[in-house]
């Protein structure tokens, strides 16, 4: 097991909701400890590599009183942060609510699920029995970074100056434990790449999530000169109007950010939710693989968003006292900073069968976007994002276009959808989702 500095994060979450649910303001007590080892490696255009190694420990604690008033915090370094300290900040937080209008305490997840709970055993996660060797890691990033820069320096002249490569590991384990007897165990894994570089007058980063295996060196060189190559573009969209498709990454951006829109509230009626039905066949997944529970410790199930153009399932806000004790959630927790809140967990449009039309041949006089940032608020009923990608017209070679303000009515673009391709793709790191291309039938489309 990793040392925290002696501490054990199972015993020292367990201690603290113990002391927290003690006192006697709070009826519920919820607290949740990670613990988490990373390796990078980084090397900037011909500077030797630099490699890192970093530990990190996180809690975060919350309490309820009657009147659902939450006091939450959360702190780093729980080898430093003592479980009396911890509380007596929750509880000061809750005294400063009283007087105020009441809340809903969320419904937790109790004891009746543990025997599902994951092991304390595995190789290599921080907490487990086993632990790894930090110098393979390290090495083997090492080696990967050294054949991506040869895999560039290949290519000759690049349109782009400086790059910057880097490649991270990391694994851990987090722990939720609550007052109702929850006490459950999660492993998890995670790794990216990065290159960022300078193309004309602006700096470029394309990043890409990295799975059980690295991705192949030349496959990143090949995505990030397609990326650089559309920066460099200045074409104007000749269109005020016109067809849109969104490539792979793109797409799982805006699913992400329309995922919003499945979101059912407490007090919130089903009618007038979304106009349906929407393009027949079109699914909307939300398919939580290797993600066993949510950020409460409840189970995660498979649910269907949008069942052939339909709405089906909703994302239920565990506070929702009307909705049925198995349709809550699933509650998403970003990071021990963040208190649980209702979203997806990882999003999923199915890909067409690989011998259906591809989706960028039906794209007649309009723009393929490689590269979005949504700049609305997510969920909104209109879709607003700085794009740049390609102007496609038959008979003509593509142009790539400047910055271009891209706008999709109809529930955030939802009623625009009228194709997708077999070419899913996971989107970059901290979107969580995977989608194919997606074909819009009418954008607005506003040179920045």
């Amino acid at each position: 097991m990793i040392k925290v500095a002696s501490v054990d994060p199972h015993s020292y979450a367990r201690s603290l909701c113990a002391q927290a649910a003690c006192e006697k303001l709070v009826v519920l007590a919820e607290v949740f400890v990670r613990v988490a080892e990373s390796w990078r490696s980084e090397r900037l255009d011909r500077e030797p590599s630099i490699h890192q190694s970093r530990r990190e420990t996180g809690v975060a604690l919350r309490v309820w009183d009657r009147q659902g008033h939450q006091g939450f915090v959360h702190a780093d370094d729980i080898a430093h942060r003592s479980p009396g300290d911890l509380t007596r900040s929750a509880i000061e937080l809750l005294a400063l609510q009283r007087g105020s209008p009441p809340d809903l305490v969320p419904r937790l997840p109790g004891s009746e699920d543990e025997s599902h709970a994951a092991p304390e055993g595995g190789a290599g996660p921080p907490g487990s029995s086993a632990q790894a060797d930090p110098r393979e890691p390290a090495d083997r990033l090492s080696g990967w970074l050294e054949t991506a820069r040869a895999a560039f320096e290949s290519r000759g002249a690049l349109p782009f100056r400086h790059p910057q490569i880097e490649i991270e590991r990391g694994m851990g384990r987090a722990w939720i434990i609550n007052s109702l007897g929850r006490d459950i165990s999660i492993p998890f894994a995670a790794g990216s790449v990065g290159v960022q570089a300078r193309v004309g007058d602006s700096t470029m980063r394309y990043e890409a999530i990295l799975g059980t295996q690295d991705i192949p060196p030349d496959a990143l060189v090949a995505a990030v000169l397609r990326e650089a190559e559309s920066r460099l573009g200045r074409a104007v969209v000749p269109a005020t109007t016109a067809p849109v498709l969104l490539a792979p990454r793109a797409s799982a951006i805006w699913l992400r950010w329309v995922a919003d829109r499945f979101v059912k509230r407490s007090g919130e009626s089903e009618a007038g939710v979304l106009p349906l039905p929407f393009r027949k066949g079109f699914h909307i997944v939300d398919d939580p693989v290797g993600d066993p529970y949510d950020g409460e410790g409840r189970e995660a199930r498979r649910r269907s968003y949008l069942r052939d153009g339909q709405l089906a399932d909703r994302i239920i806000d565990s506070r929702d006292p009307s909705a049925r004790a198995e349709d809550l959630g699933p509650m998403r927790r970003d990071s021990y900073r963040d208190a649980p809140a209702p979203g997806a967990l990882h999003l999923t449009v199915p890909a067409q069968a690989s011998t259906a039309r591809p989706a960028l041949d039906q794209l007649n006089g309009g723009l393929h976007v490689t590269s979005l940032a949504p700049r609305g608020a997510p969920g909104s009923d209109t879709f607003l994002a700085e794009v740049r990608g390609w102007w496609i017209e038959p008979g003509r070679p593509p142009r790539a276009v400047g910055a271009t303000l891209l706008k999709l009515e109809e529930q955030g673009g939802l009623g625009r959808v009228v194709a997708w391709g077999a070419d899913d793709e996971e989107g970059p790191p901290g979107v969580q989702g995977r989608a194919p291309s997606l074909l819009f039938d009418r954008a607005e489309l506003i040179r920045l």
